[in-house]
């Protein structure tokens, strides 16, 4: 029988985000609005077809060091951050943060258990930030999101996080890269603008989780803290100067952007909260394995 944990860490997995699904959804459909109301939209080049039956994903990757060309005078810049704070009963300041510093906290902080560590070997990062990751307090994760289905195209998006552990009781979740996968490719108009867009867009982000004791200067004799969590994101997509920026239309994205993430951080902690208190039940269950382990 699989234990409480097991199963949880199982549904989790399993479980679609629809904040996010919405996001791109509505993202991606305002921008096709005006690309597709643009002549040009036929001149956008046709992405290859997957191959294999459709099991190989094309991988389109957003570019991180956007062109100064002057044919790009206008961008779609979308961005907004929230935060979020919840109360620990029965939850020490120390318990809370030598759980934000093991591994079991990995997929929480990540926001999704459809990850793998990568291989940092041909990144190109400096000796410095690998020497940071063989100290153990940094990661490389590559996070794939819930496939979205959009105008004829089969989307994956796929973000390249790195989980900082700068200090005791803060961990930093940023995004190093993107990507977006074409699980299923489209020859439609539609389906082209939306290429286009994935391939010239770039997020940035970040959360910031952290404990805390809400009896500064005092003792705690309940035994309680709060976690916290601060999210901030932006979505750049430059645009041709034939298709200028409405207006408002920043706003709109932004305004997406904000809402999306208030939801999406409460939903983080509450999950990261679960955690903790199911992983201090499993380890009062097993105290001998405990033992083992830090001999």
């Amino acid at each position: 029988m699989r234990s409480r944990r097991q199963m949880n860490r199982t549904q989790f997995g399993c479980q679609s985000n629809p904040s996010l699904h919405y996001f791109f959804l509505i993202v991606f459909s305002h921008c096709c609005v005006i690309l597709l109301s643009s002549p040009v939209t036929a001149l956008i080049a046709i992405p290859p077809s997957p191959t294999s039956g459709g099991r190989s994903a094309v991988k389109i990757r957003s570019r991180q060091n956007s062109s100064s060309s002057s044919e790009l005078c206008s961008t779609l810049s979308f961005s907004g951050d929230a935060s979020c704070t919840l109360e620990m009963k029965d939850a020490s300041v120390e318990s809370v943060s030598d759980f934000l510093q093991s591994p079991s906290s990995d997929i929480y902080l990540l926001g999704t258990s459809n990850c793998s560590k990568q291989d940092e070997e041909n990144t190109g990062r400096s000796k410095q930030e690998k020497k940071t990751k063989e100290d153990g307090e940094s990661q490389l994760w590559e996070c794939k999101q819930p496939v979205v289905d959009f105008m004829g195209l089969t989307l994956q998006p796929v973000f390249v996080n790195k989980v900082l552990r700068a200090s005791q009781g803060r961990v930093v979740v940023s995004i190093e890269d993107a990507r977006t996968d074409i699980v299923k490719a489209s020859k439609s108009p539609g389906s082209r603008a939306v290429t286009s867009i994935l391939e010239s867009s770039t997020f940035k982000g970040e959360s910031v989780f952290s404990v805390q004791s809400p009896h500064d200067g005092e003792d705690n004799l309940d035994e309680s803290c709060t976690i916290s969590i601060e999210l901030r994101l932006t979505l750049l997509i430059p645009l041709p100067s034939y298709m200028p920026v409405p207006p408002g239309f920043n706003a709109l994205g932004s305004a997406i952007v904000r809402r999306t993430g208030k939801s999406r951080t409460k939903k983080l902690l509450r999950r990261l909260r679960e955690a903790y208190y199911e992983d201090c039940e499993e380890k009062s269950q097993n105290p001998t394995s405990n033992k083992s382990v830090s001999d």
